[in-house]
């Protein structure tokens, strides 16, 4: 995963058109380091070349945690285009995910 921060998550994700999803973690975070270690390697696989992931450290880029609000973690936005489309918090599953992105993004 690509991690974003505040200078480049404007370019990256709002002035494109890709499906995107950004997860908002922290490094002393057990439910954020599960997703990052275990989940979204195998997802980034199953979905590569039809969906952008990536991540945001909550505690390094506060400008991007509140203005998105994120008062939990893990938390992510999905983006389609430059809109945000849906947000989850808490631990997801792989097969939740992969499911959950699907039918968001009607891919």
């Amino acid at each position: 995963m690509i991690e974003l921060k505040d200078d480049n998550f404007k370019t990256t994700i709002l002035d494109n058109e890709s499906l995107n999803v950004v997860d908002f973690f922290a490094e002393w975070c057990a439910p954020c380091k599960v997703m990052s270690e275990k989940v979204f390697p195998e997802v980034e696989e199953e979905l590569k070349g039809v969906v952008n992931f990536y991540k945001v450290d909550a505690d390094e880029n506060y400008d991007l945690t509140s203005e998105f609000g994120i008062r939990s973690l893990p938390t992510l936005i999905y983006f389609k285009g430059n809109r945000e489309i849906y947000r989850s918090s808490g631990l997801v599953q792989k097969q939740a995910l992969i499911d959950n992105i699907k039918i968001k993004f009607g891919i």
